[in-house]
């Protein structure tokens, strides 16, 4: 029998080793015929001495105030790892802090929370007291959110970025900026887009035939169409429509145009209040042709350019030019405001030189044609 208990140890892969002692085997080995444990009393019944059948399978005893792993003293910890284990707990439970804090002081964002709610909606269903699920109340704020998108912005919130529309704006008067037609033309949609074709605008001469031979055809007959339309200036019968860089850039092409070579500069003149923009743009470039002179009621001199702005920037008053036309004196109508949402259209414009600019017509201040 002792043996037998020798071979059964061997073949357990060294878990114990016979008498040599090693890992306490299993109750189930020590008891013959496969019953249980056996009792202290039993292992006095056999005797208890070194040629008894369980004396060979006791193991021996281990080594006070040591622990042991597969008959091994197990080794103490070195303080130094519970140091770096404390340290790592203290970093992390800050890091938690500090997360939570950025998390509650940062401004929501728009496509943060249409992902928080796209990642809410995906989530398994789960019924609040109310009987309504979340992933339902996460489904209808992204189904809201996507009806509220597809509204057409308004003019309360422009293109520009600038901050909303509101009974309580302040309007600046220095200058201005006609965002306020922005909601129209939102709402117009694909009725006011325009194409241009690929092929177009390829060669440098548009219409060769044009005093102004850079101007689509295209364009020149919906000006014309427009003022038709309005009733606000005459365009058949020999008028020319000449396009430019905005209403400015023709301004200073007809000072040049109007100021020959001369002993003098031709004098530029505007009846007071006039628009803050024409001294300026007058003596931007310090031409020798030509200079600002001042309120056109005071003027005494003979060669002159009067500008005429009607309705007037900035009081809307309807003008008429204070100085004879006619010999060394010339009269050039800015009529930007001359359309109905401004003013009424009393009769249709006939004079020399008009100025108009899409900007304040249609509000596209941003395309630059005058």
């Amino acid at each position: 029998m002792p043996s037998a208990a020798l071979n059964l140890g061997t073949a357990v892969e060294g878990s114990f080793q016979g008498a040599g002692g090693g890992m306490v085997p299993s109750a189930r080995l020590l008891t013959a015929n496969g019953g249980g444990a056996p009792s202290r009393r039993e292992e006095t019944a056999n005797g208890g001495g070194p040629g008894s059948d369980l004396a060979a399978l006791r193991p021996t005893k281990r080594p006070r105030g040591k622990a042991q792993l597969a008959g091994k003293p197990r080794r103490r910890a070195p303080i130094w790892n519970l140091q770096a284990a404390v340290f790592v707990s203290v970093v992390l439970n800050v890091g938690l802090l500090l997360q939570h804090h950025v998390n509650s002081t940062a401004p929501s964002h728009h496509d943060h929370d249409h992902g928080h709610r796209q990642e809410h909606q995906a989530c398994p269903t789960h019924l609040d007291g109310g009987g309504v699920s979340r992933s339902s109340r996460g489904r209808q704020e992204v189904e809201a959110a996507a009806s509220a998108a597809s509204v057409p912005k308004a003019a309360g919130a422009p293109s520009t970025g600038k901050p909303p529309v509101t009974p309580d704006s302040v309007i600046n008067l220095d200058h201005g900026d006609p965002t306020m037609f922005e909601e129209f033309w939102r709402g117009t949609g694909a009725a006011a887009e325009i194409v241009i074709p690929g092929w177009q605008t390829m060669s440098y001469f548009s219409d060769v035939g044009n005093v102004c031979w850079f101007l689509e055809p295209g364009l020149d007959h919906e000006v014309r169409r427009l003022h038709r339309l309005v009733g606000n200036a005459a365009v058949d019968d020999g008028y020319h429509v000449l396009v430019g860089t905005g209403s400015t850039q023709l301004f200073m092409a007809a000072l040049y145009a109007l100021s020959p070579p001369a002993a003098a500069p031709m004098s530029v003149v505007s009846a007071a209040p006039y628009y803050s923009s024409y001294p300026a743009v007058t003596d931007f470039l310090q031409s020798g042709l030509f200079r600002w002179a001042g309120d056109a009621s005071s003027f005494t001199g003979d060669a002159y350019i009067e500008l005429v702005c009607s309705p007037n920037n900035p009081d809307g008053a309807i003008r008429e030019a204070v100085l004879p036309s006619g010999g060394s004196g010339v009269a050039v109508h800015d009529l930007a405001y001359y359309w109905p949402q401004y003013t009424a259209i009393t009769r249709r414009a006939d004079h020399d030189i008009m100025l108009f600019t899409v900007s304040k017509s249609t509000g596209h201040a941003g395309t630059r044609i005058g």
